[in-house]
């Protein structure tokens, strides 16, 4: 069977995942730089029109940051809805789990560990055996599933990331005794957003992949189902 083409909702989270990176990469790039000048002029010696425009670039950071994260937020949860309304409507053993108690765990603590992930786990596997099988009648069984499972520890890796960073930029003083900590101060801080970027790249990847998988997958079931006499 030939595989659907990618949607263009799935282009779009892709491409707002694009954006996170480059925007993590973009303030990566301005610590090198801040370090490259003092190798070459020495702390306190940087000329003034060369150093980086920390605030008002961190600015736009943000909103390109934050646009692209609720963008391809309500795109996942788009797609995800209208995959669980298919996974309801054709499948023999349907999700138990449900969409609203998928969609507000995410927002509560502690809940937010396992409730989503288990929702998203139901919806996965409901769609992709039965897609991967053809039969919509097949019983998938529960448990883990590791592709889910993954795909909740990228979530949260860039968030203990940040975490990790914020306490990195702790360790930074205001005020420098010599060069060299000046130096050593901002490689710390070059390694954790450095580190900041591989997360969000991987994170970001990932959840493309994984939000490709499961609107395939709806797209097969929703093709059988349509051309099952006892299901229309």
């Amino acid at each position: 069977m030939i595989a659907p083409p990618i949607p263009l909702s799935v282009k779009v989270f892709f491409a707002c995942s694009v954006v996170m990176v480059l925007v993590s990469g973009h303030a990566a790039f301005q610590i090198w730089r801040i370090l490259d000048l003092a190798g070459i002029h020495g702390h306190g010696q940087i000329p003034s029109d060369q150093i980086p425009d920390a605030v008002n670039v961190w600015f736009w950071r943000m909103i390109f940051n934050v646009g692209a994260f609720l963008i391809g937020a309500i795109i996942f949860l788009r797609e995800i809805w209208r995959a669980h309304g298919i996974a309801v409507q054709y499948v023999s053993r349907k999700p138990s789990q449900p969409w609203w108690v998928t969609v507000v765990s995410f927002f509560v603590p502690i809940l937010n560990f396992y409730l989503p992930w288990r929702g998203l786990n139901q919806i996965h596997r409901a769609l992709t055996v039965s897609a991967r099988n053809q039969n919509l009648e097949l019983s998938w069984k529960g448990g883990r599933s590791w592709p889910t499972f993954l795909l909740g520890f990228l979530f949260f890796s860039p968030v203990f990331a940040w975490f990790a960073l914020d306490k990195a930029a702790g360790f930074v003083p205001k005020t420098y005794a010599s060069s060299e900590m000046f130096l050593e101060a901002w490689r710390l801080l070059l390694a954790g957003q450095s580190m900041m970027v591989l997360v969000t790249m991987a994170s970001g990847f990932y959840a493309t992949w994984y939000l490709t998988t499961v609107t395939r997958a709806t797209h097969a079931v929703e093709i059988i189902g349509r051309g099952s006499p006892s299901r229309t």
